[in-house]
């Protein structure tokens, strides 16, 4: 007979909830999320509190919390810009996004620190990277405050799309050849492993 462990969310620290919850669900998707700061400098920052919502229209969601009680650059950003662009994060620019996670202050642009290369967007002023083999430039669609705890769900319309040409079969990426990363739970992260299909029934 199988023994479960209850837990009751309201009742535990948030750190506790958040490492139970980000070792559940998994995998996740991670968005490395550029955004206009001040001084017109390129903010960048990684999340995985990430994932679509809507294909029509095309919709894609980020949760945001706070750093050291105020929000985040990039939820400071967005705000003011209506606008920002995200890239999704595969192997080779895995460690550099990650060096992005680090706090700088707003005026500091980590995309430039870890040596980015900065690209000029199509429909929307906020700069893109070139190494990441798919990038989303959205605008901001609707924000919503999450609770009391002060996170903030970003909803982002998707207005153009960029995808490496080489990872393309027609209009769909073929997986093994994208290879994109996957946040787990503590300092873990993961490739994809076996690929299969499986039919919905009819």
């Amino acid at each position: 007979m199988t023994t479960f462990k209850k837990f009751n969310p309201k009742a535990m620290a948030k750190n506790e909830a958040y490492n139970l919850l980000t070792s559940a669900v998994i995998p996740r998707p991670i968005a490395y999320v550029t955004s206009q700061g001040e001084e017109n400098s390129l903010n960048g920052a990684p999340f995985s509190y990430f994932n679509i919502i809507s294909a029509k229209p095309p919709l894609l969601a980020l949760s945001v919390g706070l750093r050291e009680g105020k929000p985040k650059d990039t939820t400071a950003n967005i705000l003011k810009h209506k606008e920002f662009v995200v890239h999704m994060v595969d192997r080779d620019n895995l460690d550099q996004v990650n060096q992005c996670s680090k706090a700088y202050k707003a005026n500091e642009s980590e995309v430039d620190a870890v040596g980015f290369t900065v690209l000029r967007s199509d429909k929307v002023e906020t700069r893109s990277i070139q190494e990441s083999p798919v990038r989303f430039e959205c605008r901001l669609f609707k924000t919503v405050v999450l609770g009391d705890g002060g996170e903030t769900l970003i909803i982002g319309e998707i207005v153009q799309m960029h995808v490496d040409e080489k990872y393309l079969d027609n209009h769909e990426i073929n997986a093994e050849r994208y290879k994109p990363i996957a946040r787990l739970g503590k300092k873990n992260y993961a490739t994809l492993g076996e690929v299969f299909s499986l039919e919905r029934p009819k």
